[in-house]
């Protein structure tokens, strides 16, 4: 009966052992979480890219736009690639249009905002190149 009574011990002992080793793994785990990228698979330039302002802000134009063409799936995809953020791009557009006074409803659901910028540019190289 001793026996038993130490085997039962034994068994339980090691159980938590176990328990508690798991627990301290799930931890370092969430600790390691922490600092570590989300998906991120592009290379070292756009990496260095998207974290200037202007690479956030071109990254932002992309996200809006496959928002607006309702491309769900690939900005699920798109961002975690970049190591972004959910809905990053939406307070860095936000930001962008505070700073430039441009306002984000002016087109309505009409066109992206990537597709006023390239207007304004094209607008902008044949103004300049025919004078």
């Amino acid at each position: 009966m001793c026996c038993t009574y130490m085997g039962i011990f034994f068994r339980l002992n090691l159980g938590q052992m176990s328990l508690r080793q798991l627990r301290r793994r799930i931890e370092q785990l969430k600790r390691m979480k922490a600092c570590l990228p989300l998906l991120g698979s592009c290379n070292d330039r756009a990496k260095h890219l998207h974290n200037s302002p202007s690479g956030r802000l071109l990254t932002a134009l992309v996200c809006e736009y496959l928002d607006w063409a309702q491309l769900n799936h690939t900005l699920k995809v798109y961002l975690p690639e970049c190591n972004l953020q959910k809905d990053f791009w939406k307070s860095e557009l936000k930001e962008f249009s505070s700073k430039n006074g441009y306002d984000l409803n002016m087109n309505g659901d009409s066109g992206p905002l990537l597709l006023d910028v390239l207007e304004g540019f094209l607008k902008y190289e044949v103004r300049y190149n025919t004078l």
